[in-house]
């Protein structure tokens, strides 16, 4: 293995695969690369198969990083990615529901409950008596029971009390407060209805770990796990790897930290777990990442220089590889701007000036900042826009386009609020709403013209006492139609609009079963009451590719982000850095008096000081590679009408004062002569497809523009998870006979994975959907019996590259080879007249493309098997089919960087698709 491209220390990680590995990664350190390149020193060396090799990360987003990553260096290595699959790369969550779902099959119908989706499920399904019992005790020690069902932040409080519970593993068994009896009530509700929140999910998986034999020998097989962002686990996830190494003692752990970047405390992250690794786990070696190759000189001892001055803080080196060279001028500390509006013009000016500009690392590379490449980084979007709204007035005035994590920032975008006025006019008028609150701007209603009218009558009209009949994703869809929003809108706004779809998705997830007039009707009080402030700060809705705006986020989600330029205005104390701690409720209220032993733990570790803001602060100007601007005025009032005004400089702020590498003056960078160029902006990344998302680029490009792209949803369907349902018994099936030679009962199967999430679990559909499954296993079964004694793979996992900028992941569903050594890979449909003849022979050469990728050697065949009919739809596979293929899908990717996205020629897909009346619009 080649290791001229990694520092000393970096090869002595990546060369020590015998023994436990803590490796202490300071900001900008190669910690990926090295990771990587341990993962492939593992397999070079043979130590362990794919399959036995575990990744753990802190986020999606760098589980996918490092996946693309391992698939570039093994197959430079290898000049192949045959079983790499088999690794598992992901977050802890993941990991312990896919392996729930390796063990049991009673797990596979189970998917992860996210944040708000969990209060709606609260307010529809606890009653009011549950949650109007729990008592709070205030600061004074008067203990209160003001929790109500309508107030979903305090709902929040009280999910977030029942994370607490699970995540620092506190025994309630014996505790019959009416907060553990509202615990023991939401536990029972989220099983009922087969979903996992993310605590819930490693409690279980703890628990199986601690009883099931099965998952025990599965631990067993595991060879070596690294575990990514360490000093950000919490109790339960240090007590997970504990239990495993516990069952698994020869099992290789290497952790990767930074006790620096530990900024999670607030929610539970346990820097201990860091601190303390060599002392609970055996042979441990330890190494110390110190060269930083995304900062320049002065950014990297600037932050030396402010995280040396906590007192825990491990003393270790942290120098700069000088990837950016550093200048004069790169660094602005500025805290004596006149007034914000002062400040607010240096930003404007600074941003201005950077766009376009050219910057060069020490290898020649060139880099064209965009708007994408710069952040404003602050501790609270939610205060910035309260406090300073004018900045945000100022972009838009100058035609910067900028993204603010959150929704607060959305609800005071024109396009939403012209929304929303018309679904409370709609509401008010055709469905009787009362609702006391008024519009955003009764000028919005002057829009509705006849036609609008008309559209509204006619909706009334078609709505229908069966609930599924109507959505209000199919209102909202239609009534963008109507406003023709789709051939007006600038990316920006589809991108908000988008994010709106996700919303209404969110709350119809939980509210399906509601009548439809009740359903809008309440939906319209959430957007008014709840929606602008219960989505967290960081919350934004994936997209398939990054947005090319400025980015407005909290310091928290910029962690394990970087960015050629970071701004950081309006430093100063109570006002944006630190803001001041919120009043009103805490856990610590919730647990004084039901439980003691929480509120001791919660005082004890989860509360902020100055040396987890002094980490934070580090943090966020680490994320910078060259330039970095910390602002401040004189004084700030949080209200134009305020007489109190904010002065104080944080300790944080004057610790990089102090530091030889900073200019006091905006000015010093804006009289800088900077290079600009003519080319391009840079490129996007690598995209990441599925096997669904190339399904939709050749159904319909400007569909997959719509959906993966912006983060429009489709409608709601009652139906929904019968697909997934057939999909989990045919699984079950083939890997029990595969693995025992035992057909498991068609009546077993069905009532182990029947799940329709939307629909009545004692209504007609049930029983229809029973009945069609049954029928369908039991022909199956019949016709396909010989069949099953060749079966090779069920569910296999084919993720492979096509290039560096392109890769595909995804899961076959079976592969057979019989006893003439012909391979068929099987592709189960649940109803195939749903797809044209080319389009499912497109996505089976997709399959085959995989198993090509996978193995080097061509399928012999690809099947597509309707389930509905029990038919078979096989096409033979020829060389020149698979890389026509390929061919197709580098010319997705160019579609996507063009930013082209024709619609489909297709009139039969385009009348079964929802967004075809929106897609005519655009020219």
């Amino acid at each position: 293995m080649n290791l001229k491209n990694y520092n000393d220390v970096q090869k002595e990680c990546i060369q020590e695969i015998n023994q436990n590995l803590q490796i202490i990664a300071c900001a900008g350190s190669g910690k990926t690369k090295t990771v990587v390149a341990r993962n492939i020193n593992i397999l070079v060396n043979k130590k362990a198969k794919p399959s036995e090799i575990v990744s753990i990360t802190f986020t999606k987003k760098a589980a996918a990083e490092l996946k693309q990553r391992i698939y570039t260096e093994f197959e430079l290595e290898f000049q192949t990615t045959q079983n790499l699959a088999e690794m598992y790369i992901g977050t802890i969550h993941s990991f312990c529901l896919n392996t729930l779902q390796e063990i049991s099959a009673s797990y596979k119908k189970f998917d992860i409950l996210e944040g708000i989706q969990r209060v709606l499920l609260v307010k529809k399904f606890l009653s009011d008596d549950s949650i109007s019992k729990v008592e709070y005790t205030d600061l004074k020690g008067k203990t209160k029971t003001p929790f109500k069902k309508y107030d979903s932040q305090q709902l929040k409080l009280l999910l977030n009390s029942c994370d607490f519970i699970r995540e620092e593993m506190i025994d309630i068994s014996s505790n019959s407060s009416e907060l553990i009896k509202f615990y023991n009530k939401y536990i029972e509700l989220i099983e009922s209805k087969y979903f996992f929140d993310y605590a819930h999910v490693q409690y279980k998986f703890l628990n199986e770990l601690k009883t099931s034999k099965k998952l025990k020998e599965y631990i067993k097989k595991i060879k070596y796990i690294t575990i990514d962002e360490y000093q950000d686990t919490n109790t339960i996830q240090e007590n997970i790897l504990q239990e495993m190494y516990k069952i698994n003692p020869s099992l290789n752990i290497c952790v990767v930290g930074d006790d620096d970047q530990s900024i999670y405390g607030w929610r539970g992250s346990n820097l201990e777990n860091f601190k303390s690794f060599n002392n609970k786990y055996k042979n441990v070696v330890q190494r110390t990442l110190a060269i930083n190759y995304r900062s320049t000189e002065g950014i990297v001892q600037l932050g030396k220089g402010i995280i040396e001055h906590n007192k825990t803080h491990l003393d270790k080196p942290f120098e700069s590889n000088d990837t950016y060279s550093y200048e004069s001028g790169d660094i602005i500390v500025q805290t004596d701007f006149n007034s914000i509006s002062e400040e607010n013009d240096a930003i404007i000016k600074t941003i201005k000036k950077l766009y376009n500009s050219e910057i060069i690392n020490k290898n020649g590379d060139s880099k064209i900042i965009g708007y994408d490449d710069m952040a404003i980084l602050v501790h609270s979007t939610n205060k910035l826009k309260e406090f300073n709204q004018d900045l945000l007035t100022a972009l838009e005035a100058n035609n910067i386009p900028f993204i603010v994590d959150g929704t607060k920032q959305l609800f005071e975008q024109n396009e939403v609020q012209l929304l929303f006025d018309l679904f409370l006019y709609f509401a008010k008028k055709y469905l009787n709403y009362r609702g006391t609150f008024d519009y955003y701007d009764s000028n919005n209603l002057k829009i509705i013209d006849n036609t609008l009218e008309s559209f509204f009558n006619d909706f009334h009209k078609k709505i229908t006492k069966i609930y599924y009949d109507n959505t209000i994703q199919d209102f909202y869809i239609q009534l963008m139609q109507q406003l023709d929003l789709f051939s007006k809108s600038d990316d920006k706004t589809m991108y908000n609009l988008a994010v709106f779809s996700d919303i209404i998705n969110d709350y119809e997830t939980i509210n399906f079963s509601d009548r439809f007039e009740y359903r809008f009707k309440n939906f319209v009080g959430f957007l008014h009451h709840d929606a602008s402030s219960i989505y967290p700060e960081g919350w934004l809705s994936p997209k398939f590719e990054d947005t090319k705006c400025l980015k407005i986020i909290t310091i928290h989600s910029s962690k394990g982000l970087e960015f050629p330029v970071v701004f950081m205005p309006h430093l100063c104390k109570d006002y944006l850095f630190p803001t001041k701690a919120a009043g009103g409720f805490s856990i610590k209220g919730v647990f004084k008096k039901a439980l003691p032993i929480g509120y001791n733990i919660f005082e004890k570790r989860y509360q902020s000081s100055d040396e987890s803001l002094t980490r934070l602060f580090y943090v966020a100007l680490t994320r910078s590679k060259k330039y970095l601007f910390l602002t401040k005025a004189k004084s700030y009032r949080k209200k134009a009408t305020s007489k109190r005004e904010n002065k104080k400089v944080p300790i944080q702020l004057e610790y990089a004062q102090a530091s030889q590498f900073i200019n006091c003056s905006i000015n010093s960078f804006l009289n800088k002569t900077l290079n600009y160029s003519n080319s391009k902006l840079n490129e996007i990344n690598q995209l990441v497809f599925d096997f669904s998302t190339l399904k939709d680029i050749f159904e319909c490009p400007q569909k997959f523009q719509y959906s993966s792209i912006f983060g429009f949803y489709s409608p709601l369907n009652i139906r929904m998870g019968y697909g997934k349902s057939l999909h989990n018994m045919m699984d079950d099936l083939h890997s029990t006979y595969m693995n025992e030679k035992l057909i498991k009962r068609t009546e077993d199967l069905v009532n182990t994975h029947i799940h329709l999430p939307l629909a009545p679990p004692t209504g007609q559909l049930y029983k229809d959907v029973s009945k069609s499954a049954t029928k369908i296993i039991d022909e199956y079964v019949d016709r396909n019996r010989n069949l099953l004694d060749y079966i090779s793979y069920v569910e296999k996992p084919i993720d492979y590259k096509l290039n560096d900028m392109i890769f595909i992941n995804g899961r076959v569903d079976l592969i057979t080879n019989i006893k003439s050594k012909d391979v068929s890979i099987i592709d189960f449909k649940s109803d195939s007249n749903t797809m044209s003849h080319e389009l499912r022979n497109k996505q089976l050469l997709i399959y085959a493309l995989g198993y090509y990728k996978l193995t080097g050697k061509y399928p012999n065949a690809v099947i597509s098997y309707d389930l509905k009919t029990n038919t078979r739809h096989p096409q033979s596979i020829e060389p020149s089919d698979v890389h026509s293929i390929e061919k197709e899908i580098k010319t997705a990717y160019t579609m996507i960087k063009n930013n082209t996205f024709p619609r489909c020629k297709d009139k039969v897909l385009c009348k079964n698709c929802q967004f075809e009346n929106l897609c005519s619009q655009k020219k």
